[in-house]
């Protein structure tokens, strides 16, 4: 049995769904013992590598470019190398049998941007990078600007990158990406050159009070579902070919320790595979939108007194239009809504403070106790007093759930 090693980290997506690839390939094909080292946990040395040769290690695949002296010993070694992900110019003069398999990182980007450009008009686009001078990063921001200039020369296209001395992205950094979300003309469109990058833009957007998808669609790149699912808003993503990489890489392996040398070095390129779309590029109706905006408007301003008229002009559209949309929406007129979210209010004071009813009443909007006290009986069965004292004894305190 041929034994392999493996260098590839599993903390993310693409070292998971690279290495399912290898194992599809073990299934059908070969029966190697393939050794998995992580570069974070047990990485791959000058040592590694010379052991591997005097113990009759059969290959080696390798998933990120490392120290001078490692790439010195993967340049030197006879063993044949698979190099899944990068092309480093110091493996292109080794002797020994070598493939690159790469993510087309431009098809990457071109992907992405043909996504927007179906998606819907946008005023402008940008590309988020998570640091400067690496070339997969610069070849996805390359494809995705140029499929938008080939379709739009006009368009207003943005690159935003953190601080260059940053190894991660600091507070300032997250702030200065804010700004810069701030300014781009509305709707934008937004690809960020990972998934973990995303998140950030996603944290930036919050700060600046912008709203996804409304204002902002955004995109990622990976499908990483522990990330893009579980986001404060789902985040659409590219799902590059990772597993088709792992299976080509193996096959490529066992091709070298066959012996079908042919060319020194081989590059195979992988093209992404399709967008997952999620929350975060769903463009809404326009009916969506002003519904949500009523929401957002009747939470903020219930207790404040505001009638349905107030909702209405703070949409900027007929009354009859805003009531048509928000009742085909919610099943709701805007002014039950707003009773509604005021009667809720005042159900969490009874319950959680000893404070004068009529001073709870007017805190949250009601302005005619008398008619409160019936309208409060015909919804909930009791009197406000009533409710107070059989809900108070099993509330939560403030002061405790506070600490919590």
């Amino acid at each position: 049995m041929e034994r392999v090693i493996i260098s590839l980290p599993l903390r993310n997506a693409p070292g998971r769904d690279v290495l399912s690839g290898v194992f599809r390939h073990l299934d059908r094909a070969e029966a190697w013992a393939l050794h998995l080292m992580q570069p974070d946990v047990d990485p791959l040395t000058p040592e590694n590598i010379r052991a591997a040769e005097k113990d009759g290690v059969a290959g080696l695949f390798v998933t990120k470019p490392g120290s001078p002296e490692l790439m010195r010993a993967l340049n030197e070694t006879s063993l044949p190398v698979a190099a899944i992900g990068f092309c480093d110019p110091r493996l292109m003069s080794r002797k020994g049998p070598t493939t690159f398999v790469l993510n087309d990182n431009a098809g990457i980007g071109a992907m992405g941007a043909n996504y927007f450009l179906k998606l819907g008009k946008f005023n402008s686009f940008g590309f988020v990078l998570a640091g400067n001078g690496t070339q997969w990063m610069d070849e996805r921001e390359t494809g995705f600007r140029e499929r938008i200039a080939a379709v739009l020369p006009k368009a207003t296209v943005k690159t935003f990158c953190p601080a260059k001395t940053a190894i991660c992205w600091a507070d300032e950094d997250i702030a200065a990406l804010a700004e810069w979300i701030a300014a781009l003309p509305k709707p934008a469109a937004v690809m960020s050159v990972t998934d973990f990058c995303a998140i950030r833009v996603l944290k930036a957007c919050e700060l600046a009070h912008v709203h996804l998808p409304d204002s902002v669609a955004l995109l990622g790149v990976d499908n990483d579902e522990f990330l893009c699912v579980h986001a404060s808003t789902p985040i659409s993503s590219v799902l590059p070919g990772h597993a088709e990489m792992g299976l080509r890489a193996a096959e490529e392996m066992s091709r070298l320790i066959a012996g079908k040398v042919g060319k020194r070095h081989r590059i195979v390129s992988i093209p992404p595979m399709r967008v997952v779309e999620r929350e975060s590029t769903r463009i809404r109706t326009p009916s969506a939108v002003l519904v949500d905006r009523a929401k957002r408007f009747i939470a903020a301003n219930a207790a404040q007194g505001i009638s349905a008229m107030d909702v209405v002009r703070h949409l900027k559209v007929s009354q009859r239009l805003a009531e048509m949309r928000y009742r085909a929406a919610t099943g709701k007129t805007i002014r039950e809504s707003i009773e509604s979210a005021r009667m809720d209010k005042l159900k969490m004071q009874l319950a959680s403070t000893r404070r004068p009813i009529a001073v709870l009443a007017a805190e949250c909007g009601f302005r005619n106790s008398n008619s409160l006290s019936h309208r409060f009986r015909k919804l909930f069965g009791s009197s406000m007093r009533d409710y107070r004292a059989q809900n108070h004894a099993t509330a939560i305190p403030r002061s405790i759930s506070s600490h919590a």
